[in-house]
């Protein structure tokens, strides 16, 4: 459990020393866990379920984070606040943020050191078996995984490229994964030749980047547009309320819509 000290710049000092007293305070919790269970044993006091929940715990504050998720409509500048923050260092866009080329599915940032620099994927089609993200989070078979090169700026950005991957279903389909209301016809999405619909190929897609500040247990959710939150009532009503802070983004040439 022990956190990397971020170095940073003057304007993000204090978020830094935040993240850091974050990180000293759950290591310091973690401690007084580790003494308490040894505690406990001298005393006779222990058996499986104080070790259940205590291995919970520890676990817990190894793998909590402080999330952020950024809300706002379609191709209003998530990702390349998302570019700007974690990815300057790379000279070059790294997540899709260019027009008729940007996040397609909810892409979810930070860092796990036991799992290798990866991009995983969930394929949309999951959400017709009404699991709920979290289920399938338990599923590693499910996902789709694209190791990732940190070093390399190129395979960076052709891999996070596949966020912006769609696909053809017909308007049945589309409206079971619910992307399609003949209530709202302005926000369906467009039509293609032979009666079909382009949907996103991804339900959900997680980024595992050794970022410092990820490092230290930020994480960040990127919504798109597209009725991510309406298709997908788990965002709504777990992920981002859960969340520690929402970052609203609105386009001054539209202001605050639906």
């Amino acid at each position: 459990m022990n956190a990397p000290r971020i170095a940073a710049a003057p304007a993000d000092s204090l978020l830094v020393e935040q993240l850091d007293a974050l990180g000293a305070w759950r290591q310091g919790l973690d401690r007084y866990v580790a003494d308490l269970g040894k505690v406990l044993v001298d005393y006779d006091l222990h058996d499986e379920v104080v070790e259940r929940q205590l291995s919970a715990l520890r676990e817990r504050l190894s793998s909590d984070r402080l999330c952020v998720a950024f809300v706002a409509e379609f191709s209003r500048g998530k990702s390349e606040l998302i570019n700007a923050i974690f990815f300057a260092d790379t000279g070059r866009r790294v997540l899709p943020a260019t027009p008729g080329r940007t996040t397609m599915c909810p892409v979810e940032l930070g860092y796990d050191a036991n799992l290798p620099p990866e991009l995983a994927l969930l394929p949309i089609d999951t959400r017709l078996e009404g699991a709920s993200l979290a289920d399938m989070r338990e599923r590693p078979q499910a996902w789709t995984r694209i190791r990732l090169d940190p070093s390399s700026p190129k395979q960076l950005s052709e891999s996070l490229a596949e966020v912006t991957r769609t696909k053809a279903v017909t308007v049945d389909t589309a409206k079971a994964l619910g992307f399609w209301s003949d209530e709202t016809p302005a926000d369906n999405p467009p039509m293609m030749g032979e009666g079909l619909v382009e949907v996103p190929a991804w339900r959900h897609a997680t980024i595992n980047y050794p970022h410092p500040l990820l490092q230290a247990g930020l994480t960040i959710l990127d919504t798109p547009g597209l009725n991510a939150l309406g298709a997908e009532p788990e965002l709504t009503l777990s992920v981002i309320p859960n969340a520690h802070a929402v970052m609203y983004l609105l386009a001054t040439d539209t202001g605050v819509t639906r």
